[in-house]
């Protein structure tokens, strides 16, 4: 828990499990082979995607981590491996390595 950003929790989890409602809404609407071309493009595009914020030095604040999380809780609605995003989110808004993996997991497994 000490490596825990919590401020990152506080942004990205409330907008994450509100906009995974309509990730689940649009698993169930597309059919199969749309949705799974539109996922597997998603995940193409992340790699550039990253590769550009960092090369411009392009920080996430703490909008972006809200704007993000909501694409999260999107992304984890339709399939999963969203984690990635997750990831490439909160390194792109500085957070530290140790940190980013200890917020990842309680991002995505908070506390029942």
């Amino acid at each position: 828990f000490r490596e825990v950003n919590w401020a990152a929790v506080k942004r990205v989890l409330p907008p994450a499990l509100v906009f995974l409602w309509l990730g689940v809404w649009l698993f169930a609407w597309i059919p199969a082979r749309p949705l799974t071309a539109m996922v597997g493009l998603l995940v193409i595009c992340f790699v550039p995607l990253r590769r550009y914020l960092k090369a411009s030095g392009l920080q996430f604040g703490p909008r972006g981590l809200v704007v993000g999380g909501g694409v999260f809780g999107v992304l984890t609605g339709l399939s999963t491996g969203a984690g990635v995003w997750l990831i490439a989110l909160l390194l792109g808004a500085g957070i530290g390595s140790r940190a980013v993996v200890a917020t990842d997991v309680f991002v995505r497994l908070p506390p029942m």
